[in-house]
């Protein structure tokens, strides 16, 4: 799963890493194209309360590179 925001509207998907009838990635494929795209901002979150870390921004910048913006810990 994942929850990104692109021109300026938060989206959430789920990546289907499931082969075609010619052996391709298509889902997996078009992700990695939207992932490689400028201004990139990806949101990882987990939504049980026993992990340390329940939310974590991370950008794409120009050189494409990650960098991480934000750490939200749970109290």
């Amino acid at each position: 799963m994942g929850i990104y925001k692109q021109g300026g509207v938060a989206s959430v998907n789920h990546v289907d890493t499931e082969i075609d009838g010619h052996g391709l990635l298509p889902q997996k494929d078009a992700w990695e194209a939207t992932k490689a795209t400028s201004g990139f901002v990806l949101c990882v979150a987990s939504p049980a309360s026993d992990h340390a870390i329940t939310r974590a921004i991370v950008f794409r910048d120009s050189k494409h590179e990650y960098k991480v913006l934000e750490v939200v810990t749970h109290e």
